[in-house]
């Protein structure tokens, strides 16, 4: 059923259907089918409940639908289905470099991926620039530069003229301490 009280404390296992105080809701592990509602609440083993709504939880590891808490300690997991910190906004810090599918990126991540699409943006704009032979010529060969997002893009390439109605075109390009972009295209025309 439900458990309620100032301090809900157990050197064992808390559990319940509700598990409701007005200070703190403590114990080794903390079990509720329904609501974990407290102050505090702190266990050093795992917090496991449909919601809790507390203005701190401590615990190693976290098991929850919906997480509403102002202050979230943990050096283990958190899996929640909506966490929800001072109210509408807040901040998880400390967030490791995400690996699987399904993981969290932190800024650092996502700074890196903009970065790298920077560099081939970049060298897409090169490439896009690089002059074609002009008519009545047969080859050019040219270079273009580029740049996005404060990132350079330097690209080189050539075109040949084939025949009265073709044309083929290669290039190579590279943003600033990138990888390497190439591309190639072939138009007859008439």
């Amino acid at each position: 059923g439900t458990v309620t009280g100032q301090d809900v404390t157990a050197t064992g296992t808390v559990t319940g259907q509700n598990l409701t105080a007005t200070g703190t809701v403590a114990g080794q592990d903390v079990t509720a089918t329904g609501t974990v509602t407290g102050q505090d609440i702190t266990a050093t083993g795992t917090v496991t409940s449909k919601h809790v709504v507390a203005e701190t939880v401590t615990a190693s590891k976290y098991v929850i639908e919906t997480l509403s808490v102002t202050n979230l300690s943990t050096p283990g997991n958190i899996t929640a289905g909506v966490v929800t910190i001072n109210g509408t906004t807040g901040r998880i810090s400390g967030v490791a470099a995400g690996v699987a599918p399904n993981d969290a990126v932190n800024v650092q991540q996502l700074e890196d991926s903009t970065k790298m699409l920077s560099r081939g943006i970049a060298s897409m704009a090169a490439m896009a620039n690089i002059p074609q032979v002009d008519v009545g010529k047969v080859i050019a060969v040219g270079m273009g530069v580029g740049t996005y997002n404060g990132v350079s893009g330097i690209a080189v390439g050539a075109s040949v003229r084939l025949g009265t109605n073709g044309m083929a075109k290669l290039s190579i390009g590279s943003g600033t301490s990138g990888k390497a972009v190439a591309g190639a295209g072939m138009a007859f025309s008439w």
